[in-house]
């Protein structure tokens, strides 16, 4: 019974290994940038190099000042055309930053499988 039992585990924890590996590995393979255009808004170019294609929910950026010092975090959710197939990039954007803002950071690329 303790075989059983023990054999159970493992089998348990190999399966949650592996599901983990194959998470990290699939957000590897999702990078992002962002860009400033001449009109000072800023667009996060998501690219995707996964074995299938994703629909991108929602992207963030931050704002901040000179000193480093957080000025805004904003959200911007995908309403159309969200789909990032296998070996494509597309940008998302354009995004206002607030006034006198000196640096942005892409905080979060949100995204899912495609159907």
């Amino acid at each position: 019974m303790k075989f059983v039992q023990r054999s159970l585990a493992l089998v348990a924890l190999l399966l949650l290994v592996k599901f983990l590996g194959l998470a990290y590995a699939a957000d590897e393979d999702i990078s992002y940038n962002y860009r400033v255009d001449d009109k000072n808004q800023v667009w996060v170019d998501v690219e995707n190099d996964s074995d299938s294609d994703i629909k991108v929910t929602s992207v963030v950026v931050s704002f901040y000042d000179k000193d480093e010092n957080i000025m805004d975090k904003s959200e911007l959710p995908c309403k159309s055309n969200c789909i990032v197939k296998v070996d494509e990039a597309k940008p998302f954007g354009p995004i206002t930053g607030p006034k006198d803002w000196e640096t942005v950071r892409v905080t979060k690329v949100y995204y899912e499988a495609a159907k």
